[in-house]
C-alpha cells in the first residue's frame, strides 16, 4: 500500500497524524515520503514510526529509524538520501560504469555498421 501512496502522489492536506506500523520494514526513502504526506506549513504535523516492542531490530533498521528520527527540518532530502547511501553502501561504482560504456560501445557499433 505505501508503494501505491508514493506513486500516485496521495497528499492529505488536512491530515496532522500518520501512523506506520512495521516501520522498521521499510527504507529510509520510503519513511520520508510517507512522512511528507501530511501537514502543512501552518500546520504541525506527527508520524508514529511504530514497530513491535517484543522484536529486536538489525542494526540497518535501527540506523534507518535514527535518521528519520533526526532529519526532521523542511528541505532535508538531501541529508537523507546521504545518510540512506551510507546505511546501504554505494555499491561498486566502476563495475556499473564500465558495464554502462560497454553497453554503450554496443550500442554504438550496432547503430553504425
Amino acid at each position: 500500500m505505501t508503494t501505491t501512496i508514493i506513486e500516485t502522489g496521495v497528499d492529505i492536506p488536512n491530515a496532522n497524524t500518520l501512523f506506520i506500523e512495521n516501520a522498521d520494514h521499510m527504507g529510509l526513502s520510503t519513511l520520508y515520503q510517507l512522512r511528507g504526506r501530511v501537514g502543512r506549513s501552518n500546520r504541525i504535523a506527527y508520524a508514529y514510526l511504530m514497530y513491535r516492542p517484543d522484536k529486536s531490530l538489525t542494526e540497518v533498521s535501527e540506523k534507518r529509524l535514527e535518521a528519520i528520527k533526526g532529519f526532521t527540518e523542511l528541505g532535508s532530502g538531501f541529508k537523507i538520501a546521504m545518510r540512506d547511501l551510507s546505511i546501504r553502501g554505494a555499491g561498486n561504482i566502476l563495475e556499473l560504469l564500465n558495464l554502462v560504456s560497454s553497453i554503450q560501445l554496443v550500442l554504438k557499433c550496432i547503430l553504425n555498421c
